[in-house]
């Protein structure tokens, strides 16, 4: 019994200390990913997939993280 004990520790260090590392800064590699944000007064949803709004202002669009940008854009540059 004292033998499993052991080895289950031993597996559960193994497992915890895993070469995973998920902080590595890779901002230089990837390509910026911009999302967007679109607001209205007013919306239709004419399926249970599609929702219509109207244009009245403009469409803010802004990246992720590290190094977060923004701007707004108008309809005609979206």
């Amino acid at each position: 019994m004292k033998k499993l004990s052991y080895l289950f520790l031993a597996l559960l260090m193994l497992a915890c200390t895993t070469d995973d590392n998920n902080n590595v800064d890779n901002s230089n590699t990837l390509e910026k990913e911009w999302l967007y944000t679109h607001t209205a007064l007013e919306a239709t949803a004419t399926s249970s997939t599609t929702i219509v709004m109207p244009f009245t202002a403009d469409i803010f669009a802004f990246t992720d993280r590290p190094n977060r940008e923004h701007k707004y854009i108008n309809r005609i540059n979206y």
